[in-house]
């Protein structure tokens, strides 16, 4: 990706317009690259020679589903529960 991206370019993946330093052409490379590993990561996951679902193997399947689901779960709570900054109450407002 650094030869994609200019070393000026800092915190401005994902938006949706071309950061001034990013040349049209770079931001065709970004998108084709980007686009490709999709597909391509996409492609492979889907490949009948590797796919447990072409060939009706199941056993542990229920790792795949509750494993990401728990870790989002936690990921949320923490973000609630510890990271989240809390409003401070005033004095006055005890009282």
């Amino acid at each position: 990706m650094t030869t994609l991206i200019d070393q000026d370019y800092c915190n401005g993946l994902g938006h949706t317009t071309l950061a001034p330093n990013i040349t049209e052409l770079q931001g065709l490379g970004i998108e084709f690259f980007l686009g490709f590993v999709l597909v391509l990561t996409v492609f492979r996951a889907c490949d009948t020679h590797k796919s447990n679902f072409a060939h009706g193997n199941w056993s542990s399947h229920w790792i795949y589903w509750v494993g990401p689901i728990l870790g989002d779960l936690t990921a949320a709570l923490l973000v609630i529960l510890i990271l989240e900054a809390k409003p401070e109450t005033k004095m006055n407002e005890i009282y």
